[in-house]
């Protein structure tokens, strides 16, 4: 998670210390669709990047299997929480 949590938050919010600088808000994990992607396409996604955002390809940086024990994480992130960020008090500190 540390590669993620600078952007999605250590709660996977979208709430990440950088998520106030970037334009294209990351995305917040724990919204309801989410829930719904398969495993393989969510491997996709952490292996490809996803063009468009700052979202890198982590198929450079991450083993094949440390990408699916990050499929499993996501998977386990509770579901239903909304949070904007729009305001530096908003981030998400990590100490």
């Amino acid at each position: 998670t540390q590669n993620c949590a600078a952007c999605h938050g250590l709660d996977g919010l979208g709430n990440g210390p950088n998520s106030i600088t970037i334009e294209k808000k990351p995305a917040n994990f724990t919204r309801a669709f989410y829930k719904q992607y398969p495993d393989d396409f969510w491997f996709y996604r952490v292996s490809e990047g996803v063009i468009g955002t700052r979202m890198p390809r982590f198929n450079e940086i991450l083993t094949e299997e440390e990408r699916w024990y990050l499929v499993a994480y996501l998977k386990t992130l509770p579901q239903a929480t909304e949070v904007v960020v729009d305001k530096v008090d908003q981030i998400d500190k990590v100490e």
